[in-house]
Parts: C-alpha cells; structure tokens; sequence
C-alpha cells in the first residue's frame, strides 16, 4: 500500500465523520452509503469552494484575485456536511 492510501486510511480512522478529503496534489476524494450520496458531497464541496473563491475575489481586479492564496496544501484535511 503507498504512503499516501495509508495516510487516507490513518484520516478516516481519526475522522469518522469526514465524508471525505483534499489530498494535495490529487484532489478531491469524496464517500458515501451510495454512489449517489459520494456525487452530492463531491458537488456540496466544489459549490463551497466556488462560494469562498467569489467572496474572496469580490470587486478585485481579476490580476489581483490570481494572487489569492488560501493557504499551503495540505496532503489531507477534512470535508463534513
């Protein structure tokens, strides 16, 4: 097993609630009871990424909002409902 799928599985023991993860450079890992539930939660996540992103560039130049810099990449952090 690599580092990072053991990494995955170390998080979800510590987080049983997570619903899924950003791990960096690979992006986004989403679960669920279903197929269907992982799709919604996967949809919830990148809609919640849209909304911090339009905030965060509300009235700014867009040469300005290409700076934005939300912070450094995490290999894993945690994704709730």
């Amino acid at each position: 097993m690599s580092a990072r799928a053991l990494e995955l599985e170390r998080f979800v023991k510590e987080h049983p609630k997570a619903k899924g993860a950003v791990l960096g450079g690979h992006g986004l890992n989403h679960w669920g009871n279903s197929a269907r539930e992982g799709y919604e939660v996967t949809l919830s996540a990148i809609n919640k990424a849209v909304r911090w992103f339009a905030e965060e560039t509300r009235g700014k130049p867009a040469s300005e909002a290409r700076r934005i810099n939300p912070c450094r990449r995490p290999t894993v952090a945690a994704s709730r409902q």
